[in-house]
């Protein structure tokens, strides 16, 4: 029997992720600028948390690309300018994607 050890795998995040309360939802406006009111065009389950940043579940919604900017509000929090930092579509109709808060 061979006793082998690996190393620790490192976590290149810098903030911790946590759950969010079951049911939590954020609203996204796609429009990336901060002037006007906010205007919700998509909402999604959120499934992760960050100081800075969100991890969310939605229909595939095509206006909503990986590097693109929008406004969002997570939960009963403030609206946010946010950068769409990846995104994965997990089959024909649902995406997750994850933003980066830029405020």
């Amino acid at each position: 029997m061979t006793n082998t050890k690996t190393a620790p795998k490192s976590n290149k995040r810098k903030n911790i992720r946590f759950r969010p309360d079951p049911g939590t939802y954020a609203a996204i406006d796609v429009d990336g600028s901060s002037k006007g009111a906010f205007k919700p065009t998509l909402v999604c389950l959120v499934t992760e948390e960050s100081y800075k940043g969100c991890g969310l579940v939605s229909i595939i919604y095509e206006g909503l690309q990986s590097g693109d900017t929008c406004r969002v509000q997570v939960g009963a929090g403030p609206v946010m300018k946010a950068e769409v930092r990846w995104r994965t579509d997990l089959d024909a109709q649902v995406m997750r994607i994850g933003l980066m808060y830029l405020d």
